[in-house]
């Protein structure tokens, strides 16, 4: 057994491992956006995205100078890059079910040539009530974005002395 005293140490901090997680984490990130991934892998991707983005926001509130958050748009850069993979992930699991395909071929079928377009009304009534709530829940999605940006942007003003942000405000 080797004494740890006995090991040669050759002053680095362990840069290169961060680069190497670093190298790791984007070929997941292509993993997931090239290849179908089981539900509960894609659940728990969607929630460590989510808090990814909360962790980026609060420190994104909390930084005394934006100098200090220098990383940024890099961090930014992977969480979206993150997230694309996700939704890409999640549409093929929907679609690989069929079930949303399924639905919207059952809205309208062809009886044949020369024949008029079958309505499934019920069908089409619960779809249009979907459409309805998502589009309400994008309302409201887009109303807490808009909130927080105007939150960052107030933050960046309130901190920045040397006016390298507030100009492009």
């Amino acid at each position: 057994m080797t004494d740890i005293r006995q090991i040669p140490w050759n002053g680095t901090t362990g840069a290169g491992n961060r680069d190497i997680g670093f190298a790791i984490g984007i070929v997941a990130i292509l993993v997931v956006l090239f290849l179908p991934i089981p539900p509960i892998l894609l659940d728990m991707g969607l929630a460590i995205s989510i808090s990814l983005s909360v962790v980026i926001l609060m420190v994104a509130l909390w930084i005394q100078r934006p100098l200090d958050f220098s990383a940024f748009p890099t961090v930014l850069l992977i969480a979206t890059m993150l997230r694309l993979s996700l939704n890409v992930a999640t549409t093929r699991l929907i679609l690989s079910h069929g079930h949303a395909l399924r639905d919207i071929m059952a809205i309208t079928r062809v009886g044949g040539i020369g024949s008029e377009y079958a309505v499934d009304k019920p069908l089409l009534g619960r779809l249009s009530l979907a459409l309805g709530e998502n589009a309400e829940l994008l309302k409201l999605h887009i109303g807490a974005v808009s909130e927080i940006s105007d939150v960052i942007i107030d933050n960046l003003k309130r901190v920045d002395s040397d006016g390298t942000y507030s100009r492009c405000l």
